[in-house]
């Protein structure tokens, strides 16, 4: 599961979405008020169409195919790692939703699956060493957004 997370959140870091708050496992998730409650682990950050809508105008298609890869990011990680995917329903929903909010039909959102974990794919390849970093800093269950940016960075704590 970790891998899935740092395949998040590094490409999130890598194509400039807000990243607000890192949670490894449910006691850490609960224990963040940004996680409203919910107990599942994971990396949020900011949903361009509900930015964009409450801000009263359109999404631009950089912002959506950006989402489209950090997304489906954890599928493509994991995959890297162990040469396949188990799971990735929590993440393929939230796609539906989003680009269904945008108004995209449901052929055009497996499309955009496909699409962001190819990316996804690429991106955690031409950044493998980030990636590594960032999974050994995973080790610590407390690590927040900060911490896993200096990890990707390289920076020694």
């Amino acid at each position: 599961r970790l891998e899935w997370a740092a395949g998040h959140v590094l490409t999130a870091h890598l194509l400039g979405c807000p990243l607000e708050a890192i949670a490894l496992s449910a006691r850490a998730a609960l224990g963040q008020t940004v996680f409203r409650g919910q107990s599942a682990p994971g990396a949020l950050f900011v949903d361009p169409v509900s930015a964009a809508q409450a801000e009263g105008g359109s999404v631009p298609r950089e912002a959506l195919d950006r989402y489209c890869i950090v997304v489906m990011a954890g599928v493509a990680a994991e995959a890297e790692i162990f040469g396949r995917a188990e799971g990735g329903l929590a993440d393929e929903r939230a796609l539906r939703a989003m680009l269904g909010r945008a108004g995209f039909a449901d052929a055009d959102v497996r499309a955009a699956a496909v699409w962001g974990a190819a990316n996804a794919a690429l991106l955690i390849r031409d950044h493998r060493e980030s990636f590594d970093r960032l999974r050994a800093a995973f080790g610590d269950e407390r690590v927040d957004v900060a911490a896993a940016v200096q990890a990707m960075e390289g920076v020694r704590r």
